[in-house]
């Protein structure tokens, strides 16, 4: 490849299509062109956030002898892949990619200039100084001890701060830069809707899968709830309704749900149960929810088909917090009646967290005779479900975000007569979402706050959801 011309050094733009190979588009373009001393990009997910501040940090550092670029992001790992788009840059520019010597994310180049990757821990990052090139990457999911230890390292050289990020939440420095930072940041929006590499069908299928909350955080760079609370209050209430029975009543079962009127004679046409069981014994209660989903029919009559009007519903019908140091055999004597009782005449399945101390509880539920299905979960931070030696392995991200798509697309629905129900919207509406240093997210209640209702409820939901028939299926070793 030829020396960059004058011209080329000069204009970021132009370096970047002629010595790096790539083509940015006029948002991109004018990403490059910015010579704000700070610069803040709240971008939809898939833009190239990272892409396009990696071939600044490169233009930087190739046309800047001695100049120190750092790149913060929550985590080793998330600093190493912006640090590997760098390296495939200075390959364009044919220059072979080698560290510091010091630094064990990081790249020197021939004129000094230095590309460092530091992980998203304050206690490490300490010591560097006359920074030419502060980059904070995924800064929504950086800490504000993070972002406060880094500063002061732009104090000597007059460098210059990028913050870059999809929203996540309104919370933590992002957010506050992003909306009461002032006149001191040079502000770049761009949404999905705005990127020539995203397609509409795309965009709708996930809005389709997302939800509308979620949708409008990841791709139209919405900030969304206004602390880090997983649930609001608002979207748990409008899910309790008055028109659905507890089970195991003498009341005769209701004959209008909320979507039909008074006068419709329904039909249950079909129904199954999923017991969520959250296992506790001296410090947290056993809990226990069971969600009902039914296909019910009305007799009314739809005016074009003239079919009748037939809707699932998915409704929590029961909710029971079994009392402290309740011995395991109780808890399982206490599972298994219920399951049978709803396993007499209707299909069931029983789903355990079997994490920590629950293995004892999920031996003595696998019962060769059982009518119901018994499907063990052990809950941590997988990129995906999966099935080992039993027991299904799930993220309790992955539970939370499930339970949270179902209250934004009102699928489920609360029985408002159940006792334990204020308590259940006690322990969603706390539940907060907070960023480890290892990267993780971690999903609990603060204080003396509890979660096992919450934990029931999603693990119940988690088998109910119907999006999850096709890759659950009907394993029988899970019997």
């Amino acid at each position: 490849m030829s020396t960059p011309t004058i011209a080329q050094l000069l204009d970021p733009c132009s370096f970047a299509e002629a010595m790096l190979g790539f083509t940015p588009d006029p948002h991109q373009e004018r990403v490059l062109q910015s010579t704000a001393n700070q610069v803040i990009l709240n971008c939809s997910r898939q833009w190239g956030k990272s892409t396009v501040c990696a071939a600044k940090a490169v233009y930087l550092a190739y046309s800047q002898p001695n100049a120190m670029i750092l790149v913060a992001s929550p985590s080793a790992r998330q600093s190493g892949e912006f640090v590997r788009k760098a390296s495939h840059y200075l390959r364009q520019l044919r220059i072979k990619p080698r560290g510091d010597g010091d630094n064990e994310i990081s790249l020197l180049l021939p004129n000094h200039s230095r590309i460092v990757g530091i992980p998203g821990v304050e206690a490490t990052v300490r010591g560097f100084s006359s920074v030419s090139l502060l980059l904070i990457d995924e800064a929504a999911r950086v800490s504000d001890e993070l972002y406060y230890a880094l500063r002061p390292m732009l104090a000597v050289g007059g460098g210059s701060l990028w913050v870059l990020s999809t929203p996540y939440g309104k919370r933590g420095f992002f957010y506050h830069e992003w909306t009461n930072g002032g006149n001191d940041w040079e502000r770049f929006q761009v949404p999905a809707t705005e990127c020539p590499r995203i397609t509409e069908r795309f965009l709708e299928g996930e809005r389709r899968s997302l939800g509308p909350r979620y949708f409008a955080q990841e791709y139209l760079c919405e900030f969304h709830a206004t602390n880090d609370a997983l649930f609001t209050e608002q979207q748990v209430r409008q899910a309790i309704v008055p028109d659905i029975d507890p089970l195991f009543t003498k009341a005769p079962p209701s004959t209008a749900p909320g979507w039909l009127s008074h006068n419709a004679i329904t039909s249950i046409l079909s129904r199954q149960y999923f017991i969520g069981v959250d296992l506790g014994q001296r410090r947290d209660r056993t809990t226990i929810v069971i969600i009902e989903v039914a296909d019910i029919a009305s007799s009314q009559r739809n005016a074009v088909t003239y079919a009748p009007d037939r809707r699932t519903r998915r409704a929590v019908r029961y909710m029971e917090r079994l009392p402290l140091d309740t011995p395991y055999t109780a808890i399982v004597e206490r599972v298994t009646r219920l399951a049978n009782e709803l396993a007499a005449s209707n299909p069931c399945t029983v789903v355990v967290d079997a994490t920590g101390v629950g293995l004892p509880v999920v031996d003595s539920l696998r019962m060769p005779t059982a009518r119901w299905r018994l499907m063990p979960v052990t809950i941590g931070h997988s990129d995906r479900d999966t099935y080992v030696d039993g027991f299904w392995r799930v993220a309790k991200r992955d539970l939370i975000a499930r339970l949270q798509i179902a209250f934004d697309f009102e699928e489920l629905t609360i029985c408002s007569a159940l006792p334990e129900t204020e308590t259940m919207v006690e322990e969603l509406t706390a539940m907060r979402a907070s960023l480890r240093a290892s990267g993780h997210t971690r999903y609990e209640s603060p204080g003396e706050a509890r979660d096992d209702l919450a934990i029931a409820l999603s693990l119940a939901w988690w088998a109910a959801d119907a999006r999850r028939a096709g890759q659950i299926g009907e394993d029988k070793r899970l019997l």
